[in-house]
């Protein structure tokens, strides 16, 4: 085990006393006024951090709590200090994923203490108090059930130790060590295009939408609030564009530009990646910074040119406001060209008094947005290539989309069959079985568990049971997804007529089938084919400039 060198007690305590000075002001956010010891047990305590001396009023009383004259003396002899390094985190590990719950807390003062009180901000501001140890090991559990998933941003472990009448510690915030990430989100499917910007002259960064005219935007919605965002780029500069639509503009509104030119998906944010947060009637904030030597610290150099550098405007209007931003790449990485993918998300924050609601174009949620793990992916476009690669386009254009849809039909194939292999991994062998017999019988319209039942002689109890332990669905819930899924497979194919889908994937006839895509969807199984059609030849088309793009370099 790894031995902690503990400081003295008088060097720590002068030491304290120094930075207690400066630190009384931050106490006093976590730390009541009471200067007595921490009760000695936690039952007291309800999921905010509370510490008052006994026999204390509540904070929410309105009138603070009466002292004698000797608790006022105690009060003012007590030293309170912040200091980052009284104690040393011992678990969760330093940069870790909390993936289970619940999670274990465990710190190691750095001097004797009587006791310390173990606790955890999350969800910007909320604190969750864990427990007051008074002996070795100083350790508690974390019940994070109930708690959506935080980013590096929002999650801070935090402690309070106590020692005799004469000193109390608190820790700093301690963002950027840890995060809480229990499951993948529903991320976009298909990347954001980003098309050059060839007639740059006149372009100018003014909230004028009439200029994006003809451009491809992307839609964010929820709530009352409806934002559509537009991006472009050239050689060396992104433009970008956001006009949301609010019926109350206020100080807490912003729109969030979230960049990660080297596409990494990192958990934890790092010196390339950027966040850039422009409001119309608040502060705009541009978030850089790194993690060395134990602690984040802000790029206060990339921060200030990200803040020179970067040319935006706002404006409200009666239905809302529009945000427009150029950034140089030069303040964006150390790229000296844009590379063809980037990881990105576009964020908004719709305030409204004490209600809030937070919506992303690529699904993080509000208290995931700032990890790179959860933004989507935009690719950037060239808008001519140069003359030898259309020769070469033309000259192979045959061959090579021959080539490419063939390719892709063997890898789709192959994905399939492999989603359709583990989708059930994990599962009771019943339950597997069950599944692989629905695929093979998808074609009768009249499947029921039945039949299921007979060809795997197992009462339907018993498949009813295992479905639902296993999978969280019922046996007729099963049938109609793996329907929609084998017809989505069939969709790939122009041939094939809605008519002849709807009879091999079991369904009575092209109107039952419509009905079911259509309630499990939110789309007619047309409009879905002709996008999933057109995504295909999008994709050919971009493969065939990325085997143009190779062939060039060589």
């Amino acid at each position: 085990m790894k031995t902690i060198k503990k400081p003295s007690a008088p060097s720590f305590i002068l030491r304290a006393i120094f930075q207690g000075i400066v630190g009384a002001v931050c106490v006093s956010g976590i730390i009541n006024v009471a200067g007595a010891q921490a009760p000695a047990t936690a039952s007291a305590l309800g999921r905010e951090l509370i510490i008052l001396r006994p026999g204390a009023g509540s904070p929410d009383s309105g009138a603070p709590p009466s002292l004698s004259a000797q608790d006022a003396q105690r009060q003012s002899a007590r030293v309170k200090a912040v200091t980052a390094d009284s104690a040393a985190v011992v678990s969760p590990a330093l940069r870790s994923v909390i993936t289970d719950c619940p999670a274990a807390y465990e710190i190691e003062p750095m001097l004797t203490v009587d006791s310390a009180l173990l606790f955890v901000r999350h969800s910007r501001g909320q604190i969750d108090t864990l427990a007051v140890v008074s002996t070795p090991p100083y350790r508690a559990m974390w019940n994070c059930v109930g708690v959506p998933d935080q980013d590096q941003t929002h999650l801070q472990f935090g402690y309070v130790l106590y020692r005799g009448d004469s000193l109390t510690v608190t820790s700093p915030p301690m963002p950027h060590r840890w995060a809480l990430l229990r499951g993948k989100q529903t991320a976009q499917l298909r990347p954001y295009r980003i098309k050059q910007l060839t007639a740059v002259d006149g372009f100018e960064v003014d909230c004028d939408t009439l200029k994006w005219r003809g451009v491809d935007g992307a839609a964010i919605v929820g709530g009352n609030t409806e934002a559509v965002f537009k991006l472009l780029w050239t050689g060396v500069k992104l433009y970008f564009i956001a006009q949301v639509r609010d019926n109350s503009v206020n100080t807490g509104d912003f729109v969030e530009l979230h960049l990660d030119m080297h596409r990494d998906r990192a958990v934890f944010p790092g010196i390339n990646h950027r966040s850039l947060r422009f409001s119309p009637r608040g502060r705009n904030i541009f978030f850089v910074g790194e993690f060395s030597n134990g602690k984040y610290t802000q790029s206060d150099s990339i921060t200030r040119l990200l803040k020179d550098e970067t040319e935006w405007k706002a404006t409200v209007n009666s239905d809302g406001y529009i945000v427009e931003a150029a950034i140089p790449f030069s303040v964006l990485s150390d790229f000296d060209f844009p590379p063809s993918k980037i990881g990105f998300d576009v964020s908004v924050m719709d305030a409204n008094g004490q209600d809030e609601t937070f919506y992303s174009w690529a699904g993080a949620e509000r208290f995931t947005r700032y990890s790179p793990s959860r933004w989507g992916t935009a690719r950037i476009n060239d808008a001519a290539p140069a003359l030898k690669y259309v020769l070469i386009f033309a000259l192979f254009i045959s061959s090579f989309a021959l080539m490419g849809f063939v390719v892709y039909l063997f890898f789709s194939h192959r994905q399939e069959a492999k989603e359709m292999k583990t989708e059930t991994a994990g599962a009771s062998p019943l339950t597997e079985a069950v599944v692989e017999q629905i695929e093979k019988q998808l074609s009768n319209a009249k499947l029921g568990i039945s039949d299921i039942s007979k060809s795997l002689n197992m009462p339907e109890e018993k498949i009813t049971a295992s479905l639902k332990n296993d999978l969280g669905c019922t046996f007729e819930q099963q049938l109609t997804y793996k329907r929609i899924k084998y017809s989505q497979k069939l969709m790939r194919e122009p041939e094939i007529t809605i008519e002849e889908i709807a009879a091999r994937c079991g369904f009575a006839d092209a109107d039952a089938y419509r009905k079911s895509y259509t309630a499990q969807m939110r789309v007619a199984p047309e409009v879905s084919r002709k996008a999933m059609l057109e995504r295909i030849r999008e994709d050919l088309e971009a493969e065939k400039e990325d085997d143009d793009d190779d062939d060039g370099g060589l």
